[in-house]
């Protein structure tokens, strides 16, 4: 039987408080420094980072709190992070989802271009034109490897975009034209 770190047991416990102060109190100010604290301390935290995913989804929740959530999961970085992220491009507003595009083109691992990639099948354009923008400032060598990828893909829309962001970028030996 594993005995759990005591200091574990704090942070999910400060986490908690943190996550139910968060959706009990309305005002703005109070709630970004919550988010703030839960940032600075998620990384610790797996709870922290299933709550901010959370505030991405939670309609009641500002604006400005759902950015800072975004923030503060680009910050931590985790797979589960990205994953969070990921999960508010499909399940969010659309202020929440413009934030989770900008973060994950920040973090610009694998996981997150396949992400934003994936965001491609939603059919919102304008989403679409965020992500696509977005993707002017990730990492070329993965971006290009995950395009390629995406030609592969389930959802046509989505092999049609990858083919011609790949022609944009000069990378079209081999592709079939479009």
């Amino acid at each position: 039987m594993a005995v759990e770190n005591p200091i574990d047991l704090e942070y999910e416990s400060a986490v908690s408080g943190l996550l139910e102060a968060l959706h009990q109190y309305e005002d703005k100010e109070l709630r970004r420094r919550i988010v703030s604290t839960l940032r600075r301390i998620s990384q610790q935290s797996k709870a922290a980072v299933q709550g901010l995913t959370a505030v991405l989804q939670d309609d009641q929740v500002d604006e400005e709190s759902q950015q800072a959530a975004a923030y503060a999961l680009g910050v931590i970085g985790s797979r589960e992070a990205v994953q969070g992220l990921v999960t508010a491009l499909n399940n969010a507003n659309c202020h929440a989802k413009e934030s989770a595009v900008r973060v994950l083109a920040a973090i610009g691992s694998r996981d997150a271009i396949r992400g934003l990639i994936t965001g491609l099948t939603i059919q919102n354009m304008k989403l679409r034109e965020t992500i696509l923008k977005a993707f002017s400032s990730v990492n070329r060598q993965f971006f290009e490897a995950e395009l390629l990828m995406a030609l592969l893909h389930e959802d046509e829309t989505v092999q049609i975009i990858a083919a011609r962001i790949l022609e944009r970028m000069g990378t079209t030996n081999g592709l079939p034209p479009i």
